[in-house]
């Protein structure tokens, strides 16, 4: 089997697995090349990042990288490893040792499967679904959460569910989970988030969000790696 068959049969797999519409995976099933099956990828992107195409992604697709990465890297397409452009996949399956954490830069979007460790500079976009992933955000950059353990450092700015700590003048829309302040720009909790902070100033609550002071006797969630 070839690498190119490899990879079709990763899409064939998971797009059985998760029940995917009928025009997309005859679309994938007809393309003879790798820019196809990519192509077809960042159209559908989002569905495939929320669905159980993604788990199938985060086990498999690091395996034939290393033999297609000149097919991926033309498209702008690249897996565990530093960019400053295009689209980045961090696929570390839950089970892995732990890597180093991989720098994102520039403009580019980072899509976190499995347990995979990041940092973001500049302008760099993160997006990260997992309870393992770890990711640090520095600079001007962005970062979209369903979960994760997530460090916001400089003017970066978050929306999402996580666990973690913010500094200097981040700016945070926290939708659940808690977060430990120790300085922002501003901050708004919604749903049963928790804010741990010595301040109220622009931090503002919604729905059940609660603020609580930081205390010696409560443990918090650490994140440990530095931009």
């Amino acid at each position: 089997m070839t690498n190119f068959e490899r990879l079709k049969e990763i899409c064939r797999k998971a797009c059985h697995e998760r029940n995917a519409c009928k025009p997309g995976f005859e679309a994938l099933m007809q393309t003879n090349s790798v820019a196809g099956i990519l192509n077809i990828w960042k159209d559908n992107w989002q569905d495939v990042y929320e669905s159980k195409f993604a788990d199938i992604m985060a086990n498999e697709i690091a395996s034939v990288y290393a033999d297609m990465r000149e097919d991926f890297n033309a498209n702008n397409v690249f897996v565990n490893e530093p960019t400053d452009k295009g689209l980045l996949i961090v696929s570390i399956p839950s089970a892995a040792t732990k890597l180093q954490p991989i720098v994102v830069s520039g403009t580019a979007k980072c899509y976190i499967f499995g347990s995979g460790s990041v940092i973001a500079k500049d302008n760099a976009e993160v997006y990260c679904r997992d309870e393992e992933g770890h990711v640090t955000l520095t600079d001007h950059s962005q970062g979209y959460f369903k979960a994760g353990q997530i460090e916001i450092r400089n003017y970066a700015k978050v929306n999402g569910s996580f666990t973690g700590h913010c500094y200097n003048a981040a700016y945070i829309v926290l939708r659940g989970g808690s977060l430990v302040d120790h300085g922002h720009l501003e901050i708004s909790a919604w749903n049963d988030a928790v804010v741990y902070s010595n301040s109220h100033k622009k931090i503002e609550l919604h729905g059940n969000a609660r603020l609580l002071p930081i205390t010696k006797n409560v443990q918090y969630a650490a994140v440990s790696q530095q931009p």
